[in-house]
């Protein structure tokens, strides 16, 4: 009797040791993943702030470009260093778009949150616009031909990615307030985004 109650005692503290450790170490897994949640909610409203101008940049290019004859060594002839700018800035602003869609999935994840396709798609079209912008404009200017300037994007729809932009920047820097929790992204950011991105991805030199 006295061995079964032992047993019974010895299974009671073993049993409250477990729970405490496994509250425990859930504890430190729930506040490391609120940590790496936070760092990608800033990195996100970081990268969103810089897209802000990412429509008055596109319209410049594209202006400055229709003004050359659609012609990019033309363009670089009459300003060398306002081209050069026009690439490294399209490479940045792609590379702006890769650490914002990575940032998003983050929060994403860390929430159990499914990150919608849409979202993923978006970005993704976005992205491949501004690298035709500077890799394609590049190599036309190397080759010294003339890009397709018809089908470059109108100025409403830059105009409008310019605006989205900007509503996703207030809205990823209110998830930067204390407090806040995470459950995905406003729904007509997201359409409003992929319904852009289709329009930009149709452009080709």
């Amino acid at each position: 009797m006295y061995n079964r109650r032992l047993l019974v005692f010895s299974i009671l503290v073993l049993s409250l040791l477990v729970a405490g450790l496994c509250g425990h170490y859930f504890q430190l897994y729930q506040k490391r993943l609120d940590t790496t949640r936070s760092i990608a909610v800033s990195m996100a409203y970081s990268k969103a702030v810089s897209l802000k101008y990412s429509g008055t940049f596109a319209a410049r290019f594209k202006a400055d470009l229709e003004k050359a004859g659609c012609d990019p060594y033309r363009l670089y002839q009459e300003n060398p260093a306002r081209m050069q700018y026009y690439l490294h800035h399209s490479s940045v602003l792609a590379e702006y778009l890769l650490d914002l869609d990575e940032a998003l999935s983050i929060m994403y994840v860390s929430s159990g949150i499914e990150k919608p396709w849409k979202l993923d798609m978006a970005l993704s079209n976005i992205r491949r616009f501004f690298i035709h912008l500077y890799q394609d404009t590049n190599l036309y200017m190397a080759k010294r031909q003339q890009v397709n300037c018809s089908n470059l994007p109108g100025n409403e729809t830059l105009r409008e990615l310019e605006r989205i932009f900007q509503d996703l920047s207030v809205e990823l820097g209110k998830l930067s307030e204390p407090h806040q929790q995470f459950r995905g992204l406003n729904k007509t950011t997201i359409d409003t985004l992929y319904r852009l991105s289709v329009t930009l991805s149709n452009w080709k030199p």
